[in-house]
C-alpha cells in the first residue's frame, strides 16, 4: 500500500476515534454479578522490575506474576473491551468494570521483548478458564507454559480459541477507526506459539485472540515483541465457576455438622463445606472442569461410603449426596456348655455371634457378664463385668479374647443359672446372648472288698484298689478313707477319732495306713466270718461311696475262696488279682495261678462257652474273662453295649498243699453315656457355613471317645414339604438349604441363595466306641445380604462412546457374596422421552436424541453411543444389578456429553492485482476432536458456506451459499469437494475486501464460524511523491492539553487509557465539530518517535 494510502488511512481513524470517544460515555451495559465474579482481578508494583497478583474466582490456584515490561499499569476496566458478544463474553460473560493489565515492551525494538510471567501455586484446573490478549495489532506475542511435572507442555494444550476484533462486536468499544477488524493469526509451534498481528493494522484496531488450556500448568510465560509504532498490550484472565451440592443423611434423616471435602483432579483439597441443619452442604464456586471428587468422614459408628466424583464442566452439579445407613446391631447367640462335676470348662462366647456389619467387627475384649435376673442372694458381679461369682454354682470369668470359664463349686451339678452377657462391635453396636452350663454329677463307686486270711495271721490290703473315681479328673483322695462303726458292732468295739483304727473285740483289730491300706489283725483265737466293716471314701469333689469289708479267717489247713467284685465303665476292659483274698490252707502255702480254671456258671446265658484248658470264659452278652499265664490276674473284656453286673464267673485254684479254693468272680460295668448340645451358628445369607456339632458334645468319660463317622442328620419331624434325605446322608430342607457331612464330625449347611432367617431345627445323633448314642440338634440364623450399589457418573466428548464400570463403586453386601457383573439390566428412566425403547432382554436402552446404553453381557460395564448432535447431561438412567443370593439392587447412571467444538481461524491474505486466488480457508481451522480430544470429528470441506458480509446486497449470495459477488470488488466461489475459496477481483479492484464470514460443519453437525479477507495491491504506478522530511505532527491525545503528551498524564495508572474518553472527550469533541475544524498531521505507522493516538 502506497505511504499516502497509509496516511489517509490514519487520519480518517484518528478521527473516527476522536469522535466516537466525544459520543459514546458508557459503552456496554453493565455486567451481571455472576459474570462479573469471574474475571480476574490484576495488582501490580508500581515500578519495575514489576511483580503483581491475579486474584482468581474459586478454587483457581493462587497467581503471581513478574515482568520485564517497561511499563505495566492495571487498568479499571471501565471500557467494555470483552463484550458479551465477543467470543469469550460469549462464555463467560462482560469484562466490564474488571480489570486488566496494560503493558509495553521493554524497548521499542524488536531485540527487547517484554516478558511477563506467570506463575500458579499449584497447578491449574484442566478446563473452565481462560487467558485473553487483546490490542496485539501490528505486534506480536510468543507464548509458552510448562506443565504440572515441570516439563514445556505442547503449546496447543494452551488452548487457542479464536482470534477476533473487540472493536467489532456490539457493546465493545469504539475503536479501528479504519474499519479494518484486524484478527491475530496463531501458529502452534510446537513448545512455543506465535501470536502475530497484520503489519498493516494500527495501533488502536483492537486485535484480540483468547485461550482455553485443557491440561494443568504451572506457569505461563507470555514474550511481548514490538514490530512497529507504540503498542500497549491488554491480558485479562478469567475463569467459569459453577456450585456443587448434596445432602447428608443418616437413616434419611439429615444429618448436620458432617464436613464434606472436595477434591480436584490432582487430589489437591479444593474446599469444605459443613452440612446444614437440613443436612445440606455445598460449594458456591469451583472452577468449571473436573473430575472433582467429594468424600464425607462417616458418623462414628456408620461405615464409609464410597468417595463421589462429579464434574462442572457444564453446569452446578446437584445431588451430590451420602446417604448414610446406621448398620444393624450385632447378633449374638445363645450359648451352651457343658462339664462334668467339679471340673472347670472353657466356652468361645462368640464363636457363633455375628457383626452387624462387616466394617464393623466385634471386640472380644468387650464381653462381659450382666447380674441375672434370678440370681441366688449374694452373686457378685465384678465393676468390669468380667468375674461373676454364684453361690453354691460356681465362678464365671472371661478373657480378652472373648472365651468364659466356669469353675464349678465342687458340690454342684445340674444346670446353672442363665447368665446373660454383652459383647460390642467396633462402631458400639451391642449384642445380648446368654451362657448356660450343664454340670453331670460324677459319682465315685467303692466295691466291697471281701477277704481272707489264715487264722492268727494278718491281712493287709488296699480297699481302694477296686474303687473308681466317677470321672479321672475327678480322683479319689487317699486320705479321705475312714471306718464307719459297724451296726450292732460287738460291745467294747470302738472307733478313733479320726476313724482310721477300728478294734472289734473278740475278733481283731483294723488299721488305715498313710498309704490308705488296711490292716486287719486278727485275735489268735479267731476264726470265721468277721463282722462286716463300713469304710467311705471321697473324691476331689467331697463325693463320697462306701463299701465294706468283710474278712474271713480260716481254721487251719482248710483254703478259703472269696467272691472278687471288680468295678469297669461300658466298653472299658478291666482286669483284677483272683487270690488276693484269698486264704490257702496254712501260713506257709501259697496258691499256685497256674492251677486256676473257669468253669461254666450254672444259667449262663446262650453263648456261653470255657476253652478246654479253663482259662477263657465267655458270657454270651456280657464279655470275655482271659487269664494271664504265670500271674493270677484276670482279664475282663465287656462287650461295648453291656452294662450292669455279670453272671458270677466261677474259678478255682490249688495251693502248693494241694488244697482248692473254689469262688466267683463278678463285674459292675457302668454305663458310659455321652452328652450331646444343641448347635446354633449364623451365616449370611447365600453363604455356606459349617458347624462341628461333637465341639460342644461330651463323651461318658474320656476312654469312650465320640466316633465322628458315626456322625448322622435325621429328617426333622415337620420338615417343610419337599424335603428329602438321599441314601448318601445328605439332608435337603425344601426352601432354606442342604446339609451335607464332610466325614471328619463336620456338617456343612449351603442356605438357598435367597433364604433368610431361623433354619428348622435338624436332629443328628452320634455315638461312641460302645455305640451308645447321642441326640442333639442343629439351629441356623441366615442373616440378610443386600447390595449396595452407588451412583455413578462420568462424561465424555460429544458423539464418543464411552463404557463405565458401574460395578467399580458397587458394594456386595457381603465379601462372600459377590455382585454376579451378568446380571446388571437397563431399566426405563422415570420421565424418560418419548420412544425410548428397553431392548427385550434388558441390556440395551435408546434414548431418542440422546443415544443409546448396552450392557456387557461379560463384564457388566455400560456403554452409551451419543447421538451425535447431543450434548450436555443426559437423562439419569437406572440400571439393577443382582448378587450371588440373586437378590437385586438399583443405582443411576448419569452420563454428560461435553461440546466438541471445532474452531475456525481467521483467514487474511494478499493477493496479485487482476489474478484470482485460492485460499484454503480450512488449512487454518481445527476439528473439536483435535482440540479436545473425543472421537474423530474432522470439518466438512463440502460443507463451506459463504455468508454476506455487513452492509452487503442480499442478492449478492447465491442460494446454496458457495458464490458471493461483490459490485465493484470481485466474486468469491466455494469449491464444493475442498471447501477452498477462490477469490477473483474486479476488473481494477485494489486494496482490502470486505470481512467475508464463512461457516464450516464438523461430522456431528457442529458449526465454526470464522471470516476471511483479501488484500488486493494496487497495479504498479509512477511513484507518489514523498512527505517531505521533517517531525510528524502529532494530535493530541483526547483529555489533554496539548500534542504528545506523556504517557500517564491523563490517567493516574501511568499509561494513556487504552479505550474512549467519555465525557473528558466531549468539550473537545463538541468543539472540533461545532468549527468543522481539524488539523491533521500525517501518523507513520512504523517507529514513531511519540505515541501517535490514544492507546486503550
Amino acid at each position: 500500500m502506497q505511504t499516502s494510502q497509509r496516511n489517509r488511512r490514519s487520519r480518517a481513524r484518528w478521527w473516527a476515534a476522536l469522535v466516537a470517544g466525544a459520543l459514546i460515555v458508557a459503552g456496554a451495559t453493565a455486567a451481571s454479578a455472576a459474570e462479573l465474579d469471574t474475571w480476574g482481578t490484576f495488582a501490580v508494583s508500581a515500578a519495575a522490575p514489576f511483580t503483581g497478583t491475579v486474584a482468581m474466582p474459586g478454587n483457581f490456584p493462587a497467581t503471581t506474576f513478574t515482568s520485564t515490561s517497561s511499563t505495566a499499569t492495571v487498568v479499571s476496566g471501565a471500557s467494555t473491551w470483552q463484550a458479551a458478544s465477543t467470543p469469550v463474553g460469549a462464555v463467560f460473560g462482560s469484562s466490564r468494570d474488571r480489570t486488566y493489565l496494560n503493558q509495553r515492551p521493554a524497548a521499542n525494538n524488536a531485540a527487547s521483548p517484554g516478558v511477563t510471567t506467570y506463575t500458579f501455586a499449584r497447578p491449574t484446573p484442566a478446563s473452565g478458564w481462560a487467558f485473553v490478549l487483546g490490542d496485539v495489532d501490528a505486534d506480536q506475542v510468543t507464548l509458552s507454559a510448562t506443565g504440572a511435572d515441570g516439563e514445556p507442555v505442547p503449546v496447543a494444550a494452551l488452548g487457542y480459541q479464536e482470534s477476533y476484533n473487540s472493536c467489532h462486536r456490539t457493546g465493545g468499544p469504539s475503536c479501528d477507526a479504519a474499519d479494518l477488524n484486524d484478527r491475530p493469526s496463531w501458529t502452534d509451534g510446537g513448545s512455543t506459539g506465535l501470536l502475530i498481528g497484520n503489519a498493516r493494522a494500527a495501533d488502536t484496531d483492537g486485535a484480540t485472540a483468547w485461550f482455553a488450556p485443557s491440561v494443568p500448568i504451572t506457569s505461563l510465560t507470555m514474550s511481548f515483541r514490538w514490530r512497529s509504532g507504540f503498542p500497549v498490550y491488554q491480558t485479562w484472565f478469567v475463569a467459569k465457576t459453577f456450585a456443587v451440592g448434596g445432602t447428608v443423611t443418616l437413616d434419611d434423616a439429615p444429618l448436620a455438622g458432617s464436613t464434606v471435602t472436595v477434591l480436584d483432579e490432582n487430589g489437591t483439597v479444593v474446599g469444605t463445606a459443613v452440612s446444614g441443619a437440613s443436612g445440606a452442604w455445598s460449594l458456591p464456586a469451583l472452577i468449571a472442569t473436573g473430575p472433582y471428587r467429594a468424600v464425607v468422614e462417616p458418623p462414628p459408628g456408620i461405615a464409609p461410603l464410597p468417595e463421589r466424583e462429579f464434574s462442572l464442566t457444564e453446569s452446578d452439579a446437584e445431588g451430590v449426596d451420602f446417604p448414610f445407613v446406621t448398620p444393624p446391631p450385632p447378633i449374638a447367640e445363645v450359648d451352651a456348655a457343658s462339664t462334668l462335676q467339679g471340673v472347670p470348662v472353657s466356652h468361645p462366647l462368640l464363636d457363633n455371634d455375628l457383626p452387624g456389619s462387616e466394617p464393623f467387627p466385634l471386640v472380644p475384649d468387650s464381653a462381659r457378664f450382666a447380674l441375672p435376673p434370678t440370681a441366688p442372694a449374694g452373686t457378685e458381679l465384678s465393676a468390669d463385668g468380667r468375674l461373676l461369682t454364684v453361690p453354691g454354682e460356681g465362678v464365671w470369668s472371661v478373657t480378652a479374647d472373648g472365651v468364659a470359664t466356669f469353675t464349678p463349686e465342687p458340690a454342684f451339678t445340674g444346670a446353672t443359672t442363665t447368665i446373660p452377657y454383652a459383647v460390642d462391635d467396633t462402631r458400639g453396636g451391642t449384642a445380648t446372648a446368654s451362657v448356660t452350663v450343664e454340670v453331670a454329677p460324677v459319682t465315685p463307686m467303692a466295691t466291697d472288698d471281701p477277704r481272707a486270711t489264715p487264722m492268727g495271721q494278718p491281712e493287709r490290703f488296699a480297699p481302694l484298689a477296686n474303687d473308681l473315681a466317677g470321672d479321672p479328673a475327678v480322683p479319689l483322695v487317699l486320705d479321705s478313707l475312714v471306718f464307719v462303726m459297724p451296726q450292732g458292732a460287738p460291745a467294747g468295739s470302738t472307733l478313733s477319732p479320726d476313724g482310721r483304727q477300728l478294734v472289734i473285740p473278740g475278733e481283731g483289730s483294723y488299721a488305715i495306713g498313710d498309704d490308705a491300706w488296711v490292716t486287719f489283725t486278727p485275735d489268735a483265737a479267731f476264726s470265721g466270718v468277721a463282722t462286716p466293716v463300713a469304710y467311705t471314701v471321697a473324691d476331689a469333689n467331697g463325693t463320697v461311696a462306701t463299701a465294706t469289708i468283710t474278712v474271713t479267717v480260716s481254721a487251719a489247713g482248710q483254703p478259703i475262696g472269696t467272691v472278687d467284685e471288680i468295678f469297669t465303665l461300658q466298653g472299658t476292659p478291666t482286669s483284677g488279682p483272683l487270690t488276693a483274698n484269698d486264704s490257702p490252707s496254712s501260713a506257709s502255702a501259697v496258691f499256685l495261678p497256674e492251677s486256676i480254671r473257669f468253669s461254666l456258671p450254672p444259667g449262663a446265658p446262650p453263648g456261653s462257652s470255657v476253652s478246654a484248658d479253663g482259662r477263657t470264659l465267655v458270657i454270651g452278652g456280657e464279655g470275655t474273662y482271659t487269664l494271664d499265664p504265670g500271674v493270677d490276674f484276670a482279664v475282663f473284656t465287656p462287650e461295648p453295649a453291656f452294662v450292669g453286673t455279670t453272671t458270677p464267673a466261677p474259678y478255682s485254684v490249688l495251693d502248693s498243699e494241694g488244697a482248692t479254693a473254689n469262688a466267683t468272680i463278678i463285674v459292675h460295668v457302668t454305663p458310659v453315656t455321652p452328652t450331646a448340645v444343641a448347635d446354633s451358628t449364623t451365616t449370611a445369607q447365600g453363604t455356606a457355613t459349617t458347624v462341628e456339632p461333637l465341639a460342644n458334645d461330651e463323651p461318658g468319660t474320656a476312654a469312650i471317645a465320640l466316633v465322628p463317622a458315626t456322625l448322622a442328620l435325621q429328617l426333622p419331624p415337620g420338615a417343610p414339604a419337599g424335603s428329602s434325605f438321599s441314601p448318601e446322608g445328605v439332608l435337603t430342607i425344601a426352601g432354606e438349604g442342604v446339609y451335607a457331612l464332610d466325614g471328619a464330625g463336620g456338617v456343612t449347611f449351603t442356605p438357598v441363595p435367597s433364604f433368610t432367617g431361623d433354619t428348622t431345627p435338624v436332629p443328628y445323633t452320634v455315638a461312641d466306641a460302645n455305640g451308645t448314642l447321642a441326640t442333639s440338634v442343629i439351629s441356623i440364623s441366615v442373616a440378610p445380604v443386600v447390595p449396595v450399589p452407588s451412583p455413578d457418573a462420568a462424561a465424555t466428548p460429544q458423539a464418543t462412546p464411552i463404557t463405565v464400570d458401574v460395578l467399580g463403586n458397587d458394594l456386595p453386601g457381603s465379601d462372600a457374596v459377590g455382585l454376579d457383573p451378568t446380571s446388571v439390566r437397563l431399566r426405563v428412566p422415570a420421565g424418560a422421552p418419548i420412544g425410548t425403547a428397553l431392548g427385550a432382554d434388558g441390556r440395551s436402552l435408546v434414548v431418542p436424541g440422546e443415544g443409546e446404553y448396552t450392557v456387557d453381557a461379560v463384564t457388566g460395564g455400560i456403554g452409551f453411543r451419543p447421538v451425535a448432535t447431543f450434548v450436555g447431561e443426559a437423562t439419569p438412567v437406572p440400571y439393577g444389578v443382582t448378587d450371588a443370593n440373586g437378590t437385586t439392587a438399583t443405582a443411576l447412571l448419569v452420563i454428560s456429553v461435553t461440546p466438541v467444538t471445532p474452531v475456525a481461524g481467521v483467514d487474511n491474505v494478499v493477493a496479485e492485482p487482476g489474478e484470482s486466488t485460492v485460499i484454503d480457508v480450512l488449512a487454518n481451522d481445527v476439528s473439536g476432536n483435535d482440540a479436545g480430544g473425543g472421537a474423530p470429528a474432522p470439518l466438512v470441506p463440502r460443507s463451506v458456506r459463504l455468508e454476506l458480509p455487513l452492509g452487503a446486497d442480499p442478492e449478492a449470495l447465491s442460494s446454496d451459499g458457495r458464490t458471493l459477488a461483490l459490485d465493484g470488488v470481485g466474486t468469491l466461489t466455494v469449491d464444493p469437494t475442498t471447501g477452498a475459496v477462490t477469490f477473483a477481483p474486479a476488473a481494477g479492484f485494489s486494496g482490502t475486501t470486505p470481512v467475508v464470514p464463512y461457516t464450516v460443519l464438523d461430522a456431528n453437525g457442529t458449526l465454526a464460524r470464522a471470516s476471511l479477507q483479501v488484500d488486493v495491491a494496487a497495479a504498479p504506478t509512477e511513484p507518489p511523491p514523498t512527505d517531505p522530511p521533517g517531525e510528524p505532527v502529532i494530535p493530541p491525545n483526547p483529555g489533554t492539553s496539548g500534542p504528545g503528551a506523556p504517557a500517564g498524564s491523563g490517567d493516574a495508572t501511568g499509561l494513556p487509557a487504552t479505550g474512549p474518553r467519555s465525557l473528558e472527550a466531549l468539550p473537545l469533541a463538541a468543539a472540533l465539530l461545532a468549527a468543522g475544524l481539524v488539523v491533521l498531521a500525517s501518523r507513520r505507522r512504523h517507529a514513531p518517535t511519540t505515541p501517535a493516538s490514544p492507546r486503550r
